[in-house]
């Protein structure tokens, strides 16, 4: 999340492109992003299945909606000898939490491991007059599941916890990582007086990354060009060595992250999910081999698949030209409009917030790309005209509860099924 007048990420959390997509391991099922200072690596992990003893059924689950918090906070770091900033971010995220858990019938706690710091001392990312980083958040673990379209796709662990599954993909310690930078001119309500004029309210951006490490996010980005400069965006690509020990690299496929699975290119309706489905079948489909990740890049990059790619960054950057058709929804005109008027693409905005311009006065302010200084969550709630729905607005919940977190109406959320094929048996199918 940045300020006012920000439209891009600085470069120490650009993808590490090739390290990220391979790795010696021939099976990873799930995708770690363990270090809270960058959230934009990707680390290819093999989680194996696992079996709990007993899985508690909670299905009827109703929170006690004065009181119930399922966010725990397991680890919180806040440098600096300003106690007092520390003690409000830390009261901040538990109000954050106990607000989500009002909305959402969530019945496995989720794990945060919050950090705060001075971003330009500790991460060289400093500010200017044009912009400066508020923090970040993102899931720790994700994992591969199969939807109902028989297509694999990565879901975050707090989501996933709430399945209830007796057999999973094992979990991390910790669900959620969060960044905030302590050199921003942070306003609390714990404070009891008034915002300033270069004040941003941490509650709303806590509440915003939280949304995030739940799973508002997507998969779509430029992961073959290690510049800054995109020329294409596709979903994550799977790329292992071949376990025979020919010291070949197996393509098994691109991707998606289970929010992509909803994306549709406006105003035509067609889904995201069918480009990836022509993607896949570069050189053959999944389970072709190259002699490296390089020459992988190369053929793939004179492939007419690639073209495809280039289009999708084109869509990706053209205002109203995207958007997030929730579950149950067959009205085009009703689907959420992504945020892709940022030129050039903008790692970590684009695509993975809800549109500035036409959400950014209305109730469904919270998942826009930047804020504004000098307003309260309670001044942007009232400056939408719709008090009925707080922070949360009604586009957010309908996008939450497609991707399978419950809500109060809803005791029965979509749920995808663990990929059926041997965890250990090889490099995934695509």
């Amino acid at each position: 999340m940045r300020s006012m007048i920000s439209t891009q990420l600085p470069t120490i959390i650009v993808f590490l492109a090739l390290s990220a997509i391979l790795s010696p391991v021939p099976a990873q099922k799930c995708i770690d992003q363990p270090n809270p200072f960058k959230p934009y690596d990707f680390t290819r992990v093999d989680c194996k299945l696992v079996t709990e003893r007993s899985v508690a059924k909670r299905d009827n689950y109703v929170n006690d909606t004065t009181t119930t918090n399922m966010f725990e906070i397991a680890e919180f770091h806040c440098t600096g000898n300003n106690t007092a900033l520390c003690d409000n971010m830390k009261k901040s995220f538990e109000t954050a939490g106990q607000m989500i858990s009002q909305v959402f019938c969530l019945k496995t706690p989720i794990k945060l491991n919050v950090s705060c710091l001075d971003f330009c001392n500790g991460l060289s990312d400093c500010s200017d007059e044009r912009f400066i980083d508020l923090g970040f958040a993102r899931p720790v673990r994700s994992m591969l599941m199969q939807d109902d379209d028989g297509v694999t796709r990565f879901y975050p662990q707090a989501l996933v916890k709430q399945y209830q599954m007796q057999t999973h993909p094992e979990f991390t310690s910790i669900d959620i990582t969060a960044t905030f930078n302590t050199q921003v001119k942070w306003w609390f309500r714990q404070d009891q007086r008034q915002i300033g004029e270069k004040e941003f309210d941490f509650l709303t951006v806590c509440l915003h990354e939280l949304f995030h490490g739940l799973g508002f996010q997507s998969y779509w980005s430029d992961w073959l060009n290690p510049s800054n400069a995109s020329e294409a965006l596709t979903p994550y690509p799977i790329i292992s060595l071949d376990p025979k020990g020919s010291g070949l690299v197996i393509f098994d496929g691109f991707h998606e992250h289970g929010f992509d699975k909803y994306l549709i290119t406006l105003p035509s309706g067609q889904r995201v999910s069918d480009f990836n489905k022509q993607l896949n079948k570069f050189a053959g489909g999944p389970g072709a081999k190259f002699a490296n990740v390089t020459d992988f890049i190369s053929q793939f990059r004179a492939s007419p698949q690639y073209e495809i790619a280039k289009e999708m960054l084109k869509k990706a950057i053209i205002a109203d030209d995207l958007g997030f058709l929730p579950q149950g929804v067959s009205n085009v005109s009703d689907c959420a409009i992504m945020e892709t008027s940022i030129n050039p693409y903008a790692l970590g905005s684009n695509l993975e917030h809800l549109s500035e311009k036409h959400y950014a006065n209305s109730s469904d302010f919270l998942m826009v790309f930047r804020y504004k200084t000098n307003q309260t969550l309670e001044d942007q709630e009232k400056r939408s005209g719709n008090l009925c729905f707080g922070a949360i607005g009604p586009k957010l919940r309908l996008i939450m509860q497609t991707l399978g977190y419950c809500t109060s109406n809803n005791s029965a959320p979509y749920q995808p099924t663990l990929p059926p094929f041997d965890p250990l048996a090889g490099p995934l199918g695509g």
